[in-house]
């Protein structure tokens, strides 16, 4: 995991206030210290700060075990009485260290800045103050060993009938019902007992690469409480979406046969993720939504992907797959979830796809998909293109039922001879 996406993003220089900066000018930062850092939001991150003097420049290593299992070796760093300020290399965006001793010399605390600003703490290696901060990491680092263990590999058979398959809401109530009854100094052990423990199987699901932990879960948690009672007033009401979900569910067994129908979960999250699909069904971050009339399009579009069951390892391949899933979605649900990438891909559809096509054959996905682009362009055009794609497939097509078979096959997974059947050239 890279460094980068570890820390976040954004400016300001820290530092610590005068009255935790040591006294003693000759004091020493010297030595190696051990401790956390703690981005908003997110758990404490284990760090360990090697400082030396070594032919009379200030140099050493920082190591985030979370970020790299390589020490990162400090591109510069300069020493004034009690403060140090390390700067990283371009490599790990050039994070920025701004820290001063304490009183009694045993800590150095600051803050780091990579965009946002985190503050850290670490005490010299071998000191119980740097036990007590180690042990936060390492509480982190349990929690995480106990969510990965809750994974469940059995595989669910889905149904061929459209009206079998459950939408399950009781993950929501769980989640609620952790945080009315959890004292905010153990609201990760109260996430873990009264919500992950007793969750459904997509819950257990949806915790790789999403919830992670309760432990990162109760730091989202308590960073962004309001947004969560926000949403928690809308009380979003699944039942008032099942009608739309059931038509949506048999209109793509008319026009697809073969499909399959697997339960819906709605589950809470972190607010990364509006869905996705496993071997158990199809998960949807209930806290993304408020308005149950959203819901028939992204449950559309994950049940299009449960379908979907070729590589996607290039840029090309993972545009189709996720634009044909926003293609099929709509047409058996009426609606998508990529409006602002549509509205501002039609208005440079032609200036898109001359930038897109030299990038067929990609293997890292951004800015197209799956990140916010540095330019101001919406997220996910790159669905647009598959989007675009798909339809110019469908729409050339004489025989509507076949097209959507190979549509959602991408016949047997060889998207560029779609592309050249599409005639898609805007």
């Amino acid at each position: 995991m890279a460094f980068a996406s570890m820390l976040m993003t954004a400016c300001a220089s820290g530092g610590a206030t005068p009255s935790t900066v040591a006294s003693g000018a000759n004091r020493s930062p010297a030595g190696q210290w051990e401790g956390v850092i703690r981005p908003t939001g997110a758990p404490p991150m284990r760090l360990t700060i090697t400082l030396d003097s070594a032919n009379g420049a200030w140099g050493g290593t920082v190591l985030i075990p979370q970020a790299s299992s390589k020490a990162i070796p400090i591109a510069s760093a300069t020493r004034n009485r009690d403060i140090v300020s390390i700067t990283l290399p371009a490599s790990a965006q050039g994070a920025e260290f701004m820290g001063a001793l304490t009183v009694d010399g045993r800590q150095l605390v600051g803050s780091v800045n990579v965009g946002d600003r985190f503050p850290f703490a670490t005490a010299r290696a071998g000191s119980p103050e740097a036990a007590r901060l180690v042990a936060e990491a390492e509480r982190v680092t349990e929690s995480r060993r106990v969510a990965a263990a809750m994974a469940d590999t059995s595989h669910a058979a889905p149904h061929s009938d459209p009206d079998a398959a459950r939408l399950v809401t009781s993950d929501i109530a769980l989640f609620w019902h952790a945080l009315d009854v959890a004292p905010p100094e153990s609201l990760a052990a109260v996430l873990q007992r009264e919500y992950l423990d007793k969750a459904s199987v997509g819950v257990r699901d949806f915790i790789r690469g999403r919830i992670l932990s309760a432990e990162d879960l109760a730091a989202y948690v308590q960073a962004n409480r309001a947004k969560y009672d926000s949403v928690r007033a809308a009380k979003l009401d699944v039942a008032r979406a099942d009608s739309a979900i059931r038509t949506a569910f048999h209109r793509l067994k008319d026009i697809y046969p073969d499909a399959v129908f697997p339960d819906v979960y709605f589950v809470i999250g972190r607010f990364n993720s509006g869905g996705t699909s496993t071997s158990h069904g199809l998960l949807i971050g209930a806290e993304m939504y408020r308005d149950p009339a959203r819901l028939p399009a992204i449950v559309s579009h994950e049940l299009i992907h449960y379908q979907q069951h070729y590589p996607s390892r290039t840029l090309l391949e993972n545009s189709f797959m996720e634009g044909s899933a926003d293609f099929v979605g709509e047409l058996i649900s009426g609606a998508q979830i990529n409006n602002a990438a549509h509205q501002y891909g039609l208005a440079h559809e032609h200036q898109l796809w001359q930038e897109f096509e030299p990038h067929f054959a990609d293997t890292t996905f951004y800015p197209w998909m799956y990140g916010r682009p540095a330019d101001g362009r919406p997220n996910d055009l790159g669905y647009f293109i598959g989007y675009r794609i798909a339809k110019a497939y469908y729409d050339r097509a004489a025989d509507k039922k076949q097209a959507i078979r190979d549509i959602i096959t991408a016949r047997g997974g060889n998207v560029k001879e779609l592309l050249a059947m599409s005639g898609y050239d805007p």
